[in-house]
């Protein structure tokens, strides 16, 4: 109860207790350091989230949902069913705040590569 309960005050604390949503874009490096520019969009509300990332390679995107209430300083995993091999892959992903509505969004895949997006959110 005590875990829930701080679990709430960590995200209530953000303003993420109603329903949120962060805009902005990412460079996402690539192994060569050229990099693919995506269109993020973070929806959160409490310890609910819903990531999304849409480049000019791959227009269909990603949409991935899931629950975790650490995503402010803390890292969210969000991992994907097994592989024929059964190697799980993920990627983690947290907020900083830096004022005035402005987060800046970190990602971390299983394989090292990673990103980072300047994100403006707004209570819905």
């Amino acid at each position: 109860m005590a875990g829930a309960l701080a679990l709430w005050a960590g995200t209530a604390a953000a303003g993420f207790d109603r329903p949120t949503l962060c805009k902005g874009q990412m460079r996402f490096y690539n192994e060569d350091k050229s990099f693919t520019l995506y269109d993020m969009r973070l929806e959160l509300d409490s310890s609910s989230y819903r990531v999304q990332a849409q480049s000019a390679d791959d227009p269909e995107g990603s949409d991935d949902r899931g629950r975790c209430g650490a995503y402010l300083g803390g890292w969210c995993r969000h991992s994907f069913p097994p592989n024929e091999d059964g190697t799980v892959e993920y990627f983690e992903f947290r907020l900083l705040d830096r004022g005035n509505g402005r987060y800046l969004y970190s990602e971390a895949w299983f394989d090292g590569f990673t990103g980072d997006s300047l994100m403006r959110c707004v209570a819905r």
